[in-house]
């Protein structure tokens, strides 16, 4: 068992199959520690700005599917 991330580093090869785990759910929080202070630096804003319209989560999920399409197929 590893963790979905992982597949991204793997190559689909003959006698390894990729099977989600679907209980238990689990969830990380990621976080962003910049300085309190105005005005923000350029390379601050745009981080923030990207990172709130960043969904990580799906991003990963939509390589990992692409790399091992067997995976879609046991998700529906």
């Amino acid at each position: 068992m590893v963790p979905n991330t992982f597949l991204l580093l793997l190559r689909q090869q003959d006698g390894i199959v990729a099977l989600p785990l679907m209980e238990p759910e689990s969830s990380h929080m990621l976080g962003i520690v910049v300085p309190d202070r105005e005005p923000e630096s350029p390379l601050t804003r745009e981080l923030l700005a990207v990172a709130t319209q960043l969904d990580i989560g799906a991003e990963i999920a939509k390589y990992t599917l692409q790399s091992w399409p067997a995976m879609s197929a046991a998700l529906s």
